[in-house]
């Protein structure tokens, strides 16, 4: 968080008074907007932060996988098909994933509790917030199963999320970040 919130004031301080923080990881959610918020309070300054992986809608998962809910998350899709589009040379490939229990629509289970992500624990079907290192569920730290991707597939996300982050751009520089 300090090395984002120091390259934050450096770009305050060089006059930048549209800022916006791009989040890459559902986890480093909260710590942006503990970063985001600080600039607000102390420079009247309105930070924006996004999450592009967000913006995958149902409707898109649905045209790009055949699913609105593909066996994806994490150490998989959907960030394993932009990988493979962008950067094919970059990526490991043939590890040990084992995909069977999410394919079977079985979720990831510890301690005999069903549980979604990494930090979230259902007792008798209601959440719990316990912070799990992706080891404690899975082998390898893959939650989901990477055939569903594609480098096309790679590339239909890419340009969706180029696109939607395209206007937020275009609608942010019309803000009054200062109001």
């Amino acid at each position: 968080m300090a090395v984002v919130a120091d390259l934050g004031e450096c770009v305050l301080d060089h006059g930048c008074d549209h800022p916006m923080l791009v989040g890459g990881h559902a986890g480093n959610m909260p710590l942006l907007d503990q970063v985001g918020r600080d600039p607000r309070r102390r420079r009247r300054v309105g930070v924006a932060t996004v999450q592009p992986l967000a913006w995958i809608t149902p409707a898109l998962r649905a045209e790009v996988y055949g699913s609105e809910n593909p066996a994806i998350g994490h150490g998989s899709e959907p960030m394993h098909s932009p990988g493979m589009d962008l950067f094919p040379e970059d990526l490991r490939t043939g590890l040990d994933v084992r995909t069977d229990l999410m394919e079977a629509g079985n979720p990831s289970v510890w301690r005999g509790q069903r549980v979604q992500g990494t930090s979230t624990v259902y007792v008798d079907g209601q959440p719990v917030h316990r912070y799990l290192n992706c080891e404690e569920i899975t082998p390898n730290g893959v939650l989901g199963a990477p055939h569903p991707g594609s480098a096309e597939v790679g590339r239909r996300l890419v340009e969706h999320m180029v696109a939607v982050g395209a206007r937020v751009v275009e609608w942010l520089r019309r803000v009054d970040t200062r109001g």
